[in-house]
């Protein structure tokens, strides 16, 4: 019987067709963040992506996961990314004692 010997292409694409399911297996885990803040730009958005994300839980972030929207209403022109981070991070803590 004679051996089979592969070429440099199918070799690659072999190992394309395994990267991929190895991606495919990984995003399937619902492995995810602990909690999650989202910023709103408005009330109704708020109220919008709350709903979503709760009912999220479980497909795309853990099903135990802390899930926060926020709306941020920081006065002229925003907050910016680290202090408007801190300030998302401190609406949600309020949130989370409201539920507790």
């Amino acid at each position: 019987m004679g051996s089979f010997t592969s070429t440099p292409e199918q070799e690659a694409a072999l190992n394309a067709k395994f990267a991929r399911e190895d991606a495919i297996t990984a995003m399937n885990k619902i492995e995810g963040f602990d909690v999650v803040i989202v910023c709103c730009t408005s009330k109704s958005q708020t109220d919008y992506w709350q709903k979503r994300l709760e009912e999220s839980k479980g497909c795309i972030s853990p099903a135990d996961a802390r899930v926060f929207a926020v709306e941020e209403d920081w006065t002229d022109g925003g907050a910016g990314n680290g202090l408007g981070t801190l300030y998302a991070w401190h609406k949600a803590c309020a949130m989370d004692a409201k539920l507790k």
